[in-house]
C-alpha cells in the first residue's frame, strides 16, 4: 500500500503581490512609452516629409509651367479682380503661352492665405473687367507663404556680369504680359509656424518663344506718340502681320523687321491747341481697331477723333503702340 505524501507549500505574501505587479506595471509603462515615441516620431517625419513633398512638387509644376510658356509675368490683379501688388501682397503669378497656329493660352497660381490653398486657374482675359475662369484645380496645401515679385536680369545677385545685362521685353499685344529676359521670383512656404516648415525660393523665366509675332521694345512703357501739338495731325504708322518663322528681333523693332508691314495713317482731330495725341487713350476704349473714324476722351480729359486708314483695308489691330527709334510706330494684328 503506497502512501502520498503532500508537501507543504509557502504562499506569496503580499509584498511580493505588490512587488510583481509594480515591476510589471514600470515594464509596460516604459513599453508603451516607447511605442508612442516611435509613433510620434514617425507621425512628424510623414508631416515634415508631406509638407516638403508638397512644396517641392509645387516649385517643379512652376517651373515646368515657366519651361512651356512664352512668358512669365506677376499681373497687376488677379484671376478675381483683386488687387495682386506688391503693397496688398503678390500672391498670383501668371503664365502666358502662344502656339504656332496663334491660339493663346492663360495659366495662374493664386495662393489662399485663408485655406492655405494654391490653385491652378486655366483663364482668359476680358478687356476691363476680371478673367473668365475656365479651369480650376488645387495644386498644393499647407501653405503658408506665397510672394512672387518680378525681377530685370541685371537685378539679380546670383547673376554672373549683372550689371552688364541689358533689359530685353517682347511684347505680345499687352505690357501686362510682356516676356523677355525678365525673371520671376516665388518664395514659398509650407507648414505651420512653430512646427516643420519648408522653404523655397523659385525662379521662373520663359523658354519658349512663338511663331507669331513679337516685338523688342524698351523697358519703359510706349510713350504718346506723338507729342504735344495742335490739331489736325496725321500720323503715319507700320501695321505688322503674323510671322511664320519665328519672332522679330534686332534689338530696336525699327530696324531688321521680318515680313512685310502695311503702311497706314490715323489722322487726329482735337478741340483744340496743344493737344496731346494719345494711343494708350485710344486703347483704352477702343481694344481693336479696323478702317474707320473713333471718338474717345485723352488722358487730359480732350475729346478726341482718330480716322483710321491702311494701304488698303486695315485688318483687325491692337491701337497700342511702340515706338521706335525713326518716325514710325508699330501695332500688331489681333492674330
Amino acid at each position: 500500500m503506497l502512501k502520498t505524501m503532500f508537501r507543504a507549500r509557502r504562499a506569496y505574501s503580499l509584498l511580493e503581490v505588490l512587488l510583481t505587479v509594480s515591476l510589471l506595471g514600470l515594464l509596460l509603462f516604459v513599453i508603451a512609452y516607447a511605442v508612442s515615441h516611435a509613433l510620434a516620431t514617425t507621425a512628424l517625419d510623414v508631416g515634415r516629409n508631406g509638407i516638403a513633398r508638397s512644396a517641392d512638387e509645387l516649385a517643379t509644376r512652376l517651373a515646368s509651367e515657366a519651361r512651356s510658356s512664352t512668358a512669365v509675368f506677376v499681373p497687376p490683379t488677379d484671376v478675381y479682380g483683386q488687387p495682386n501688388d506688391a503693397a496688398a501682397g503678390s500672391r498670383e503669378v501668371d503664365f502666358f503661352r502662344k502656339a504656332s497656329d496663334g491660339t493663346t493660352a492663360y495659366v495662374a497660381y493664386r495662393y489662399d492665405a485663408s485655406s492655405g490653398l494654391v490653385d491652378r486657374y486655366d483663364y482668359q482675359p476680358v478687356a476691363g473687367q476680371a478673367p473668365t475662369i475656365i479651369d480650376e484645380d488645387a495644386m498644393a496645401d499647407g501653405v503658408t507663404s506665397f510672394m512672387a515679385a518680378f525681377h530685370e536680369a541685371s537685378t539679380l545677385a546670383g547673376i554672373v556680369g549683372a550689371s552688364d545685362v541689358k533689359p530685353v521685353h517682347i511684347y505680345y499685344g499687352s505690357p501686362s504680359w510682356a516676356g523677355g529676359n525678365g525673371i520671376v521670383s516665388v518664395s514659398i512656404v509650407a507648414g505651420v509656424s512653430g512646427g516643420p516648415q519648408r522653404h523655397l525660393e523659385v525662379h521662373l523665366a520663359s523658354r519658349a518663344a512663338p511663331s507669331e509675332v513679337a516685338v523688342l521694345v524698351s523697358a519703359s512703357s510706349p510713350p504718346p506718340s506723338p507729342g504735344p501739338t495742335s490739331s489736325p495731325l496725321l500720323v503715319g504708322f507700320l501695321l505688322k502681320a503674323p510671322l511664320n518663322h519665328g519672332p522679330w528681333h534686332q534689338g530696336d523693332p525699327g530696324y531688321g523687321l521680318h515680313g512685310p508691314g502695311i503702311a497706314g495713317a490715323a489722322l487726329f482731330v482735337g478741340d483744340g491747341a496743344d493737344v496731346t495725341v494719345d494711343w494708350q487713350s485710344l486703347y483704352i476704349f477702343y481694344n481693336v481697331v479696323v478702317n474707320g473714324s473713333y471718338n474717345f476722351v485723352d488722358s487730359n480729359g480732350n475729346k478726341e477723333t482718330v480716322t483710321i486708314s491702311c494701304d488698303g483695308s486695315c485688318p483687325a489691330f491692337v491701337p497700342n503702340p511702340v515706338a521706335t527709334d525713326g518716325p514710325t510706330v508699330i501695332f500688331h494684328t489681333v492674330k
